[in-house]
């Protein structure tokens, strides 16, 4: 769920589901379907997306990870929006009482590939920090703040949306 204009707008929400594939200890593969209602106005759209989403683990030492996911995103009712989004991310790990806490800090940098995207000269890029709690096993908690900056054309001054998110995690 993410909110905007400090809580006060609830104007999307995400279900992600897929498998994970696990190809040594460093290296991942979700794959990923996405479905989306986000609120435009004061409508709702829902869009479905299809996401590869490859991670490699470049160092891992007791309390910290660096990584790197690449994710191709497709969506499913138009697939002429297409993405490749590079997020490099750093995570410091820790305990508390007897839970797992991970802090995280990434940037998510669009690659647009749409050729109608492209040439509307649009950029955007995802800052992204906040905290994940381990609550037991199979379910993690992680509330993190967004930074989303966007510009349509060549010429045209950045824009900035403020988001706070919250995301649980099921792993069956």
């Amino acid at each position: 769920m993410r909110f905007q204009d400090g809580l006060q707008d609830f104007y999307h929400f995400v279900w992600d589901a897929g498998p994970v594939f696990y190809l040594s200890e460093r290296i991942e593969v979700p794959l990923v379907l996405r479905l989306e209602e986000r609120k435009a106005g004061s409508q709702w759209r829902r869009q479905e997306t299809l996401l590869i989403d490859p991670k490699v683990t470049f160092y891992q030492s007791p309390g910290w990870k660096f990584d790197l996911r690449n994710r191709l995103q497709v969506q499913v009712s138009d697939p002429e929006l297409l993405y490749l989004r590079i997020l490099p991310k750093a995570t410091r790990s820790f305990h508390w009482n007897r839970h797992k806490i991970d802090y995280f800090i990434g940037n998510d940098f669009y690659v647009i590939l749409s050729k109608y995207l492209r040439r509307q000269h649009t950029r955007c890029n995802y800052f992204i920090t906040g905290f994940s709690f381990s609550l037991n096993a199979t379910t993690d908690l992680e509330p993190c703040y967004k930074l989303f900056s966007m510009r349509n054309g060549a010429g045209e001054s950045w824009r900035h949306y403020h988001q706070s998110c919250i995301a649980l995690s099921l792993k069956l």
